[in-house]
């Protein structure tokens, strides 16, 4: 499919699961039928747009919203939570009063109730087959063997020898756990509840999987500290975008005696005016001349980390 300013590019930097691909014909989260998928795209969260080679419509939009055509869609699933709401509580700029909720995600709002159970479902659909397969996290970049695992419920305290913390362990929604750092130099441990549905056997499976992002494998503590930190990003990221704010953040280097970088790591995260995602030309420079010693800086758009270029030493800055 051609390039055109009708029909964006399609980003390379975001792997693709498994049978999935960029030109196949796919269900959608927003769509009630088949579509052409384009991959996801930098100028586009989500869109629509006409392939003018073939005058066929192609959806842009991050792989975690389309799954293959055939994929089964459940006829009911208790997690679909649809209630009729007073117009007044509906959110500016939606069109109907039926309230669509899962497990995770901002809620939907719908014209009427069987649009939003049509709605639920498919979406359900297109989440689990996600979940079911290998997926590096957006937050943390580790290597999962699956997404059903995940932190809710999260609780932070600062202390004078680091940050305790502490989290509600699920699978498939479903409490599993609570996962504990003391905030004192130790591991993050878990402590299992359910034992029939998660045991310490599952728990040695699922870390045997996961791999960093350098590929190399992983301990218990670590893996547990990262599904919290990805959990944590998550909902601030959530937060920021319900304010009209643009998730940022900065990295910073980990260097060795000989000043070598040997790794990396999300240091501080900011949610600035909305408004400069409209004016990325003149971001970099901005955020470069706040953040100068940073080894890299990232903005949150179209459902991933994107790296802020650091600009000419003559280019103009915002002030």
């Amino acid at each position: 499919m051609p390039d055109s300013p009708t029909q964006p590019a399609a980003s390379t930097e975001a792997p693709l699961p498994a049978g999935l691909a960029v030109g196949e014909k796919v269900m959608s989260w927003e769509h009630d039928m088949e579509i052409r998928y384009g991959g996801p795209s930098d100028a586009y969260a989500y869109a629509v747009l006409t392939d003018r080679a073939t005058g066929e419509p192609v959806l842009y939009c991050p792989p975690q919203h389309v799954a293959p055509v055939g994929t089964p869609i459940p006829v009911k699933d208790e997690r679909v939570v649809i209630e009729k709401r007073p117009t007044w509580e509906r959110p500016y700029g939606e069109v109907g009063v039926w309230r669509l909720t899962l497990p995770s995600g901002e809620p939907s709002w719908h014209r009427t109730k069987r649009e939003a159970i049509a709605h639920g479902h498919r979406r359900l659909a297109i989440l689990d087959w996600h979940a079911d397969r290998p997926s590096v996290l957006p937050h943390t970049g580790i290597t999962v063997p699956h997404a059903r695992l995940t932190v809710r419920s999260l609780n932070e305290l600062a202390t004078s020898r680091g940050e305790a913390y502490t989290g509600e362990l699920v699978l498939n929604g479903n409490l599993i756990g609570t996962i504990e750092n003391t905030g004192t130099g130790g591991p993050t441990t878990w402590l299992p509840t359910d034992l029939e549905t998660f045991a310490w056997a599952d728990m040695l499976l699922f870390v045997a999987g996961c791999r960093d992002e350098r590929g190399e494998s992983m301990e218990e503590e670590f893996v547990l500290a990262f599904l919290f930190e990805e959990a944590r990003t998550a909902r601030d990221v959530r937060r920021w975008q319900r304010e009209g704010l643009l998730p940022v953040r900065t990295i910073q280097a980990i260097v060795d005696n000989e000043d070598e970088i040997v790794d990396t790591f999300a240091d501080v995260y900011y949610g600035i005016p909305g408004a400069w995602l409209t004016r990325r030309d003149r971001l970099p420079a901005e955020m470069w001349r706040q953040f100068p010693t940073a080894h890299a800086i990232e903005i949150w758009h179209a459902h991933r980390w994107q790296p802020l270029p650091r600009p000419d030493a003559d280019q103009d800055v915002i002030r």
